[in-house]
Order: structure tokens, then C-alpha cells, then sequence
């Protein structure tokens, strides 16, 4: 028995599926910063800990609760 599969366009109309791909484009486009910005929050927290991490185990486990409650802090609001 072989199943067909169809396309992901295949149920759409060749115009739908155009704008779907240029709607796409533009909303990674508009996305890049943001990526940008996560990967440099989370590379700010691995050189914190690091340098933190290089002094004592209570300072470190301090910097990572501090670290974690910033972000938590920063993501709720930016929702509003």
C-alpha cells in the first residue's frame, strides 16, 4: 500500500503559496535581532558564571540565581 503525501503547497494555490513563502522571509528577517539577543544573554550568563565560578561555589550558585531571576524578570514584561 503506498500513501501519497502531499506537498505542503500541494493544497494550497500556487498565489497562496507564494505569499506564504514571502511572508515567511519577511517575518525571519524581522526575527534575526531577537536570535541575536537571546544567544547574547545566554553567552553573558556562561562568561558570568565563568568568571564567578572561578572564585567559590556560594558565589556562583548567588550569580545564577541572580542571572535566572533577571531574565525571568525581563521576559514577563516584555510580554506587556
Amino acid at each position: 500500500m503506498v500513501h501519497n503525501y502531499p506537498h505542503l503547497c500541494g493544497l494550497l494555490s500556487f498565489f497562496n503559496c507564494v505569499k506564504l513563502v514571502q511572508e515567511f522571509k519577511q517575518t525571519l528577517r524581522l526575527s534575526i535581532p531577537l536570535i541575536v539577543s537571546n544567544v547574547a544573554q545566554v553567552g553573558l550568563g556562561l562568561i558570568d558564571s565563568a568568571m564567578v565560578g572561578s572564585i567559590s561555589y556560594k558565589q556562583l550558585a548567588a550569580s545564577s540565581f541572580v542571572i535566572n531571576a533577571i531574565l525571568a524578570f525581563h521576559r514577563l514584561f516584555a510580554l506587556v
